[in-house]
C-alpha cells in the first residue's frame, strides 16, 4: 500500500492510495475504509464507489479503480474526495448494458449536484458516444476540458450549472470493458492540477491528451510531445507493474519547465493489453 496525502494540499482529494494485489489479495492490508473499498473491487472485478455520511465521515465520496494485467487485478487506486461543504467534485462508474452496446450509470458521488446526478442516472451512452462511450470504444484514458463548451460532453448544460470544468474517463479493462470511471473536476476546487494521457510507442510515450487547472501555459506539454520510457513517473509504474503514487522528484519531467512547475507529486494509472503496457493516465498534484 502506498499513501501520500501530503501531495494533496492543492487538491479536493483528502486521501489517495494505491494497493498492490497478489493472489487476489491486497499486500499489506489494513482495516481502513480505503482498503475495504479496494478489497470490494478485487472481489467484484469492477470499479466501486462509496458515498460518505454527512457529519460522520471526513470524506464525501471515494472510488476504487482496479488495474488489470494479463487478465488479473494487479493493483487498485482509491481516491477519497472532501465533503461537499469543501467544494464540488464528481465520481461516476459506468457499466456496459447487455446485449446492447451501451453504458449506463452504475453508481457515483455527486456532492451537491442533485440535478446533474438525476440527469446522469437516466442517460445511456452508445459505444463511442459521450465520454463513457468513448472510453469503452478506445480503451484508454479520455480527457474532456472546458465541459460547458465541449461538443463531446453530452451533459454540458449540467456541467455548466455545476461549474464543472474537466472530466477524465478511465477504463477498467480485462479482455473487455468491465466499467468506465469518470472523474469530474470543478474550476474552483480541482481534483488535480494536471491530467495527461500517454500512449506507448516504440521509442517511449507520446502525449495523446492533456488538461490543466493550475499549471501555467509555459509549463504545459503540447499534444504529441514525446518522453522517454525512463521518465521517472513512467518508469516507476513500469517497474511496479501497476498504479503508483509519487512525490515531487518523480514528476519534474512531466512539465516543460521541470521543477519550475512546483508539482507536489503524481499518480500514474497504467493500462495493459495482456502483459504489455499500452498507455498511462497521469494526475499531477
Amino acid at each position: 500500500m502506498i499513501a501520500q496525502t501530503d501531495i494533496l494540499t492543492k487538491s479536493l482529494l483528502v486521501d489517495l492510495r494505491t494497493f498492490q494485489v497478489r493472489d487476489g489479495r491486497i499486500v499489506d492490508h489494513d482495516d481502513g475504509c480505503c482498503a475495504r473499498l479496494a478489497s470490494k473491487s478485487i472481489a467484484t472485478g469492477m470499479a466501486e464507489v462509496l458515498v460518505g455520511i454527512d457529519g460522520e465521515d471526513d470524506f464525501g465520496g471515494a472510488v476504487s479503480i482496479p488495474i488489470y494485467r494479463g487478465g488479473e487485478i494487479v493493483s487498485t487506486v482509491v481516491m477519497a474526495i472532501a465533503p461537499k461543504s469543501a467544494g464540488v467534485g464528481v465520481f461516476e462508474i459506468w457499466e456496459p448494458v447487455e446485449p446492447y452496446e451501451e453504458v449506463r450509470l452504475r453508481g457515483g458521488y455527486f456532492a451537491s449536484l442533485e440535478r446533474f446526478s438525476n440527469v446522469s442516472s437516466y442517460v445511456r451512452f452508445e459505444k463511442g458516444n459521450g465520454l463513457p462511450g468513448q472510453v469503452w470504444s478506445l480503451g484508454k484514458g479520455i480527457i474532456h476540458d472546458n465541459l460547458p463548451e465541449h461538443p463531446g460532453f453530452l451533459r454540458a448544460a449540467g456541467a455548466s450549472a455545476g461549474l464543472l470544468q474537466t472530466a477524465i474517463g478511465v477504463p477498467v479493462l480485462s479482455e473487455n470493458l468491465m466499467s468506465a470511471v469518470v472523474l469530474i473536476s470543478s474550476a474552483a476546487t480541482p481534483i488535480a492540477r494536471g491530467y495527461q494521457v500517454w500512449l506507448a510507442d516504440e521509442d517511449g510515450f507520446v502525449l495523446d491528451a492533456a488538461a490543466y487547472q493550475a499549471v501555467v501555459e509555459e509549463d504545459r506539454f503540447a499534444i504529441g510531445t514525446k518522453i522517454s520510457a525512463e521518465t521517472p513517473l513512467i518508469a516507476l509504474a513500469r517497474d511496479c507493474g501497476g498504479a503508483v503514487i509519487s512525490g515531487a522528484d518523480e514528476v519534474t519531467e512531466m512539465s516543460r519547465s521541470g521543477a519550475g512547475a512546483n508539482l507536489l507529486g503524481g499518480l500514474a494509472i497504467p493500462f495493459y493489453s495482456g502483459e504489455k503496457m499500452q498507455s498511462i493516465t497521469a494526475l499531477l498534484f
